[in-house]
């Protein structure tokens, strides 16, 4: 048992309408993203099935089981690199004109900058 003394809790403050949009935003990207994931995977097996021997590859379990994960390994592997590439990418595809300061690619980097300046 533990008899140290707690500190009291501090009261958090209420979100704001903006705060709020944004989390919803956030949310529902990251909702679409793993549906588009789950969708992937319910028709791999079945276009493979449908796809393989058309590629004069054999539709055994195996060549399904192979091709798909390494089909999906590549899906995942540009899932995560649309971290490091979409804030580039829109860096280069904005123009500066129309680029706000309150932009996610520019929040992003500029965040990452601070961070590592200060380690």
């Amino acid at each position: 048992m533990n008899n140290s003394i707690r500190e009291p809790l501090v009261p958090r403050r209420r979100l704001t309408d903006n705060e709020k949009r944004s989390f919803l935003a956030a949310w529902g990207g990251w909702t679409m993203d793993g549906m588009d994931g789950f969708i992937y995977a319910l028709v791999l097996v079945p276009a493979l099935r449908d796809l393989l021997p058309k590629s004069g590859i054999p539709a055994t379990s195996a060549n399904v089981a192979f091709y798909g994960g390494l089909l999906f390994a590549l899906f995942m592997i540009g899932w995560g690199v649309a971290l490091v590439w979409g804030p580039i990418a829109l860096l280069l595809a904005w123009p500066s004109q129309k680029r706000s300061k309150s932009s996610g690619a520019r929040c992003f980097l500029s965040h990452v900058v601070r961070n590592r300046l200060k380690a």
